[in-house]
């Protein structure tokens, strides 16, 4: 798991596990991945294992909606969801690859600054990818699978104390009355 909690080695993994190929070839690496995460999850792990796995696996979604920004439409649904998460399919999936794109939609309901990778929020053309992959994802998987794994998660991510980056601001005090 150090491998992973490193920025640059996680980065490195990252690259190499998603070819650039045939959407089934892209998956299978990252589905893998996806398949010993639940396999984790059955077990007593460390919290900082799972989010920094869970935190890998988000970054390889963030990875797919990368390789499609140059769609024509930038709200077409995604090829690669639609092939590899396509019902007929449903038979033929690897082990993880629900867990893989569920991820997200998952953590947005127990953890949501593991959600979604830092920085996608800030372009807007990936952020439309992200939308529409989690969309997609949703309608293609159900709510029900979605729900299943947050409900997996909350026994491993305990809810952490507020982000330092949030300001709390205290009440301004009331002005003096004018004296008369």
């Amino acid at each position: 798991m150090f491998v992973l909690r490193d920025v640059e080695l996680a980065r490195a993994v990252a690259y190499q596990l998603v070819p650039d190929a045939a959407p089934r070839d892209q998956i299978a690496g990252p589905a893998r991945l996806a398949a010993a995460y639940e396999q984790m999850l059955e077990r007593a792990p460390d919290e900082r294992d799972v989010r920094a796995v869970a935190a890998f696996l988000v970054h390889l979604d963030a990875l797919f909606c990368l390789a499609e920004l140059t769609l024509r439409e930038p709200g077409a649904k995604s090829p690669l969801i639609s092939t590899v998460l396509a019902a007929e399919a449903a038979g033929q999936r690897p082990r993880g690859l629900a867990t893989l794109f569920a991820l997200p939609g998952a953590l947005a309901a127990v953890d949501p600054r593991l959600a979604m990778p830092p920085g996608i929020a800030e372009l807007p053309a990936l952020a439309q990818r992200w939308k529409v992959h989690r969309a997609q994802t949703a309608e293609l998987l159900g709510d029900a699978v979605i729900d299943a794994l947050a409900a997996r998660l909350r026994r491993h991510l305990r809810l952490a104390a507020r982000d330092p980056a949030e300001v709390v601001q205290l009440p301004a005090p009331a002005a003096p009355e004018p004296a008369t």
